[in-house]
């Protein structure tokens, strides 16, 4: 998701944010769809006109959709019902922006009234993004910082989530993070000893420190270094 986001922020220096209403049932379900997603009731049994949220296939079918509907236009990215566009001017950005409204309406999708329009930064899906790139947000940032020495495993887990999320801005996270993950082996005994604490603090020092990920750009020299 990260690289795919990086790819459309490229040239990026406004921001507009989408936010679709309802999301999934806003699709309308074509008549054997609709016949298979049948409620029983006691009084009788209803059809499903939209697709619901209770489908266990639901996101990934409208995320299809909506890459489908998208995905021939520059500077829009997509997930789920949050749209993002952007641009390198105000002029590109209107115009980009027309461009998806078009496509919304063609296809009879409605946004929500707390959509974001012509920003500086905003944030989008955990990361903070701007003309200089992307970075993790800062509320996700401070709850990796405040996060308390994990006591058993099942604390351990949701701490080693939240910093793998941004695993491409952390530098030999895998390899710093190594302690923790042996804790999390089958049948592995739970010890904290001081190796596992400085694995645990340098994680968190490792987000705190994340640099920012600047936009890709094909004119700019690219390069590779194998470690």
């Amino acid at each position: 998701m990260t690289t795919e986001l990086l790819s459309v922020l490229k040239g990026g220096k406004l921001f507009f944010k989408i936010d679709l209403a309802q999301a999934y049932q806003q699709l309308r379900l074509d008549e054997g769809s609709s016949q298979v997603l049948c409620i029983n009731t006691i009084k009788r049994l209803y059809r499903v006109k939209r697709l619901p949220f209770a489908v266990a296939v639901a996101p990934a079918l409208f995320q299809r959709f909506m890459d489908t509907l998208l995905v021939a236009l520059p500077g829009v990215g997509v997930y789920l019902d949050d749209v993002l566009v952007c641009g390198e001017n105000q002029h590109q950005d209107d115009d980009r922006l027309r461009a998806v409204q078009q496509k919304l309406q063609q296809a009879a999708l409605k946004a929500k009234n707390k959509c974001i329009f012509c920003v500086n930064q905003l944030d989008y899906l955990g990361y903070s993004v701007s003309a200089s790139g992307m970075q993790p947000t800062a509320d996700k940032v401070q709850a990796v910082e405040k996060f308390p020495v994990p006591t058993c495993k099942a604390e351990l887990q949701p701490f080693l989530g939240k910093v793998s999320f941004y695993y491409v801005f952390l530098k030999d996270r895998a390899t710093i993070a190594k302690p923790l993950y042996r804790l999390l082996d089958k049948g592995a005994e739970w010890k904290w000893p001081d190796e596992q604490q400085q694995a645990f603090t340098t994680s968190k020092q490792l987000l705190v420190r994340a640099p920012v990920l600047a936009h890709y750009y094909e004119s700019r020299p690219l390069f590779f270094v194998m470690r």
